[in-house]
C-alpha cells in the first residue's frame, strides 16, 4: 500500500499551494501519507478483530 499512496501523493504534491482548498498548509499535507498508512493498519485489526470476535461467538 505505501508505494501506491505515495506515488498518489507526489503526483497531487505540486498542486497544493495552488489549491484554495487545502487547510494546513504544505507541511499538513506531506504528513499525509503516514496518517493514512496508520489509519488503514487501524482499520485492518479493527474488523480482523470484530470477524474473530463473531466467529467465536458464533462456534
Amino acid at each position: 500500500m505505501k508505494p501506491i499512496i505515495q506515488e498518489m501523493h507526489d503526483q497531487i504534491r505540486p498542486y497544493v499551494p495552488k489549491d484554495p482548498y487545502i487547510k494546513g498548509g504544505k507541511e499538513k499535507f506531506d504528513n499525509e501519507p503516514e496518517f493514512i498508512l496508520k489509519f488503514i493498519e487501524a482499520r485492518a485489526k479493527y474488523i480482523i478483530a470484530g470477524r474473530l470476535n463473531w466467529i467465536n461467538n458464533f462456534l
